[in-house]
């Protein structure tokens, strides 16, 4: 029996308890499956009251049933808690709210992904594409809890606010000529820059999703004013894709929003742009400097799949993709890189279970 479905069948013959009334929970039950009954509590160890109308109930005051699934919904704890958790008081297997949204909702949510156990020595052996040992024990941290589910001890964990640190990939004191932030939103990316002295020409900020438009032009009003500085600067409503054709997209306003496998009445067909269209378009040239973020749920092998010969020719971009979100991503993006042997990779983490995952392909030549 395939993972996810045996998932489905546990999460269905029991009451859903979810672990954790933060942003990952109010997340989830924004997400929570039609065909799936809510939960009847949430557990928290700070926060009262109810979550989008499911009560929150303190820890301490809650009697663990057998009746009941626990599913973790925060993600802020070291592996060995969660495990403890699971093992000593729930009694049961680890499952995150991750499992439940991909097994539930495959097209529009996929950070849950679960690799097939057999595959699990051929995703490690990409162990080798990376420059430095933290990487590695990254990397190897990661593909045991997709292909193993396994959690390892010491599971290496940074701060979300530093994921986007240059410093942390040997980056400092740059002027780049072009910034493209692929899946902007809230702009914490290019705020993220300046604060650490990272300088540039150009800044283009593609977000897709119409129902954050008002959000998100908010959000740039803030980073302008907080930077205060003169640099070209340019909101992009298409979505980073394989071509310039257009392409489905989950316009749903929320984090998870993203381009779709296929079409349905969930749905809107949006403009995009390939990666080596939009260089063109912006006058960047082979010579230029430039950075790329990808933070773009589950389009990313794509999009890196259908440049790959701009990631051959033009030796002058560094890259920061993040590769959570589906199997192709974490295995075949280091791989494709490291073939091409234009750039160290460095990959860190913010969050358990092989998400948040950060790739930087960092640019020989700069």
């Amino acid at each position: 029996m395939h993972e996810t479905t045996n998932i489905k069948k546990k999460l269905t013959s029991k009451n859903i308890v979810l672990v954790g009334a933060g942003q990952l929970g109010q997340m989830a039950l924004e997400l929570w499956p039609k065909n799936l009954n809510l939960p009847i509590v949430i557990l928290d160890k700070f926060k009262q009251g109810s979550l989008l109308g499911v009560p929150i109930e303190k820890f301490e005051n809650h009697h663990v049933a057998q009746s009941n699934i626990y599913v973790l919904s925060y993600f802020k704890e070291s592996a060995e808690r969660v495990q403890a958790l699971f093992s000593d008081v729930f009694n049961q297997e680890l499952i995150t709210v991750y499992d439940l949204l991909t097994s539930y909702l495959p097209n529009e949510f996929s950070n849950g992904w679960i690799g097939d156990p057999k595959l699990f020595q051929s995703a490690l052996k990409n162990i080798r594409c990376f420059n430095d040992e933290t990487s590695k024990d990254v990397y190897s941290s990661a593909v045991q809890w997709r292909y193993l589910r396994k959690l390892t001890e010491n599971y290496p964990v940074g701060p979300e606010s530093e994921k986007y640190t240059l410093t942390h990939y040997g980056i400092s004191d740059r002027l780049y000529d072009f910034i493209i932030d692929a899946g902007s939103y809230d702009f914490s990316f290019p705020l993220n820059l300046w604060s650490s002295g990272i300088r540039w020409n150009s800044l283009i900020a593609l977000e897709p999703d119409s129902k954050t438009n008002m959000k998100t032009m908010m959000h740039a009003d803030n980073f302008k004013e907080k930077v205060n500085s003169n640099f070209n600067f340019r909101i992009d409503t298409r979505a980073l894709w394989t071509d310039s054709n257009g392409c489905n997209f989950y316009s749903n306003g929320l984090l998870s929003a993203r381009v779709a496998n296929c079409k349905n009445i969930n749905t809107s067909e949006v403009p995009s742009i390939s990666l080596a269209s939009l260089l063109t378009e912006i006058g960047a040239t082979q010579d230029s400097k430039i950075l790329i973020k990808m933070h773009i749920e589950g389009a990313e092998w794509q999009v890196i799949d259908s440049s790959r010969e701009l990631i051959r020719d033009w030796r002058g971009i560094d890259f920061l993709i993040n590769v959570s979100h589906d199997e192709n991503s974490l295995v075949k993006i280091p791989a494709l890189f490291h073939k091409l042997k234009n750039h160290d990779l460095i990959i860190r983490s913010h969050s358990l279970f092989g998400e948040g995952l950060t790739l930087c392909a960092r640019s020989h030549k700069n």
